[in-house]
């Protein structure tokens, strides 16, 4: 190679339990944003284009630490995808070993070639890498990205690759089956564990098939949309999609599908109707009521007659007393001196198609509880939340 250019480089009611559903996730990232972080999807492969300089060797070996390698150009379309890059990158091609047989760094031969005009031309001896050159094709007018056998030791960018065996995606993603449920009837949360590779960003989509309306005489079923917001943390990839008037659509079944650029992969069918997660409520408060009994009251987010409500209370620490009642309050019979403990949780009703209890309440506390004043220990009554 000779001639060379240098490369251009809403306030909302603060909830009871510290274990709610979801946390608030990040914003998903975009194909710029994932380029500028180094990995863009393309073709069932992910790339790393980077933005600093090494040799080749270094280049390749900031590959395998991260379970890739300098990229293998094995199609016409790789190649025209690596010349619409800006700038001069080392790919994973060299012939050191034995001098003369140009090998990629997979361990085969190299069989079809975007040589660029006189390459490889080994100029001044010891070339025996290569890297593509941004503005120069193999034919004239082309993208670029040609190909020039360059001294190991330049200092160039660099393309990793990571090859995605879709097939045994596909198996784990069957394997790890979606999982969806109705978070306060408020949305739809989904999630799921890619096993194979936990670093993939996943496209998802869903619906509701609501059938077809006999009265209207069409299908009323939704198209499938993108989730609105995507979740995501160090082990799961999930999605909050919100729909209106869930405690209705949870009846119709709900389709999921997920895929990787252009690979989709089997669409999953799931029921909802009883699988609904209320969170906790709220507010829990006691007092005395003008009818000299101890009263407790608390908020939940919905407000409908779906909902019933299980409370356990307890006086001095002993056995927890329940019992279930669709208000959202609850009546001790004039109390004595004892130290009241009391929990709430909420559900989806039998009548509605049930659903399993929220979490519990933090307790509230109401009776005496000892105090010191100087060296005597004396008792007062009062309400407290721990």
């Amino acid at each position: 190679m000779s001639g060379r250019p240098k490369p251009n480089p809403q306030h909302t009611p603060t909830p009871c339990s510290t274990n709610q559903i979801s946390a608030e996730p990040p914003q998903r990232r975009t194909q710029g944003d994932l380029t500028r972080l180094g990995w863009m999807y393309y073709n069932h492969s992910l790339y790393f284009i980077s933005t600093a300089e090494k040799n080749w060797t270094a280049s390749r070996d900031y590959c395998l630490e991260r379970d890739a390698d300098l990229i293998v150009i094995n199609s016409r379309e790789e190649q025209e995808f690596v010349g619409r890059l800006r700038g001069d990158y080392w790919i994973g091609l060299s012939d050191g070993d034995p001098e003369g047989t140009w090998k990629w760094v997979d361990g085969t031969i190299m069989t079809s070639s975007s040589w660029g005009p006189r390459q490889p031309d080994d100029n001044h001896g010891g070339e025996d890498c290569v890297a593509t050159l941004e503005g120069r094709g193999p034919v004239t007018g082309d993208l670029g990205g040609s190909w020039h056998d360059v001294p190991c030791a330049e200092l160039l960018l660099w393309i990793c690759e990571k090859v995605l065996v879709l097939d045994h995606l596909e198996s784990d993603l069957n394997k790890e089956d979606v999982d969806c449920w109705v978070v306060n009837v408020d949305y739809v949360h989904c999630q799921w564990k890619p096993s194979a590779s936990p670093d993939v960003n996943y496209t998802f989509y869903s619906r509701f098939d609501e059938g077809y309306d006999e009265d209207y005489d069409e299908d009323v079923s939704e198209v499938f949309s993108e989730c609105a917001r995507y979740v995501q943390n160090a082990t799961h990839l999930g999605c909050d999609h919100p729909y209106e008037d869930l405690w209705m659509k949870r009846f119709s079944p709900y389709v999921t599908k997920l895929m990787l650029g252009n690979q989709s992969f089997p669409e999953q069918t799931h029921n909802l109707k009883a699988k609904v997660r209320l969170n906790a409520p709220f507010n829990l408060t006691v007092k005395i009521g003008p009818d000299s009994n101890l009263w407790w009251y608390w908020n939940q987010t919905h407000e409908h007659g779906c909902i019933e409500s299980e409370v356990r209370h307890r006086t001095n620490g002993k056995n927890w007393e329940t019992n279930e009642l669709t208000t959202t309050s609850y009546c001790i019979n004039l109390p004595r001196s004892k130290r009241y403990e009391l929990q709430v949780r909420i559900r989806v009703k039998d009548a509605c198609v049930e659903s399993d209890w929220s979490d519990w309440c933090p307790p509230v506390f109401w009776g005496p509880t000892e105090e010191t004043n100087g060296t005597e220990s004396v008792l007062s009554s009062r309400a407290r939340v721990l």
